[in-house]
């Protein structure tokens, strides 16, 4: 994604999203995408399906703490603090064991 375009970014990954419904990645570009805007409940959605669509790949492995961190920060944006604590918490113990 380029700066400032995330709108235009969005059309593609909604159209990768129809072909790869479960492909964590997808999931993952459209939450930052979303995140971009400004669009927190959709970015949220987004980060949270990555997390439950992810295939295991080492490359979905080393994200998931990373998923976990913006799950937090988003939770935190919305003043949902049990969430933010819980995905903080969860992102640490993903740094820590390599994951």
């Amino acid at each position: 994604m380029r700066r400032g375009q995330y709108n235009e970014a969005l059309k593609y990954y909604r159209l990768a999203l129809e072909l790869a419904p479960n492909w964590h990645i997808i999931h993952i570009n459209l939450g930052i995408a979303y995140q971009q805007l400004g669009n927190w409940d959709q970015a949220r959605y987004h980060f949270d399906r990555a997390v439950q669509t992810e295939q295991y790949s080492a490359q979905a492995l080393s994200g998931r703490w990373w998923i976990r961190q913006n799950i937090g920060d988003l939770a935190a944006r919305l003043g949902q603090k049990a969430l933010a604590d819980q995905s903080f918490a969860e992102a640490q113990r993903l740094k820590e064991d390599g994951k």
